[in-house]
C-alpha cells in the first residue's frame, strides 16, 4: 500500500514537471529555431510564437517569397 502511494506521488510530480516546463512555460532563450513552410498556416504561427518565446534567432523558409516577407515583417 505504501509503495503504491509513493509511486503515485512520484508519477504525479513527474507529470506536473513535464506539464509546467514544456507546455505552460516553455523557453527558447538562446536557441536557434528553423521553421519551414513559414509563409502560411502552422509554419507562420510557429514562427510568430518562437519570436514571442524569445528565441535567439528564428530562421524561416518557404516557397512563396512575398508571403514570407509579410511574415518576416509581422515577426
Amino acid at each position: 500500500m505504501f509503495t503504491f502511494l509513493v509511486l503515485g506521488i512520484s508519477l504525479y510530480w513527474l507529470l506536473y514537471e513535464i506539464y509546467w516546463r514544456f507546455l505552460v512555460n516553455p523557453t527558447f532563450e538562446g536557441k536557434v529555431v528553423y521553421v519551414t513552410g513559414a509563409s502560411s498556416g502552422i509554419g507562420e504561427e510557429l514562427a510568430k510564437r518562437f519570436v514571442l518565446l524569445k528565441a535567439k534567432k528564428v530562421i524561416i523558409s518557404a516557397r512563396r517569397r512575398e508571403e514570407l516577407e509579410r511574415v518576416k515583417k509581422e515577426c
